[in-house]
């Protein structure tokens, strides 16, 4: 809900929010129709499916996954074919339309096993995969880079929570 509430805000009373949470991550959706049912945030609409379901009632201005591209390589949270994925949040979206993607950055050659262990991904498998659904690399922010942070130690770690090194990117579906 933290990007969701910014996002609201962002899109302002004529715009939309559709938010998919994993239907595995029960706790998030208790979360997340608690914070719904505050009232504050009309424009947003949250549909509980499979990890890894793109389904939107029209297309899409701009599609956002934040810290969690990672977690679809994890079989326990309902394992996802993540080329597939990104060539459905290509089809979704209008054409100029925006992916982005903000996770936490890992040593290259993770395997499946690893993601799970250290819940990150290297920016260059990203990249690949993405781009590889016909989407543009557009740019990058820098602004959460913290090159000090040792990509091996899994996020949770006491002397890094909070303050691993993350990339995001921007994709552009062409015109």
């Amino acid at each position: 809900g933290y990007f969701t509430r910014m996002l609201s805000d962002v899109v302002g009373p004529t715009g939309h929010v559709y938010t998919i949470e994993n239907d595995r991550w029960q706790d998030s959706v208790k979360d997340d129709k608690a914070m719904l049912a505050e009232g504050k945030w009309k424009n947003v609409s949250l549909d509980v499916k499979p990890f890894g379901t793109v389904a939107f009632p029209k297309p899409l201005d701009l599609a956002w996954v934040t810290q969690n591209y990672h977690d679809m390589k994890i079989a326990k949270y309902g394992k996802v074919d993540t080329v597939a994925f990104d060539r459905a949040v290509y089809k979704a979206l209008k054409p100029g339309g925006v992916f982005f993607v903000l996770d936490h950055q890992g040593p290259p050659g993770l395997t499946d096993a690893q993601i799970e262990k250290v819940h990150r991904i290297n920016r260059d498998v990203v990249i690949k995969e993405v781009t590889s659904a016909g989407f543009k690399l557009a740019g990058e922010g820098k602004f959460l880079r913290r090159p000090a942070d040792d990509h091996t130690k899994p996020i949770f770690d006491p002397s890094i929570r909070g303050h691993t090194d993350q990339y995001a990117l921007k994709f552009v579906k062409p015109r």
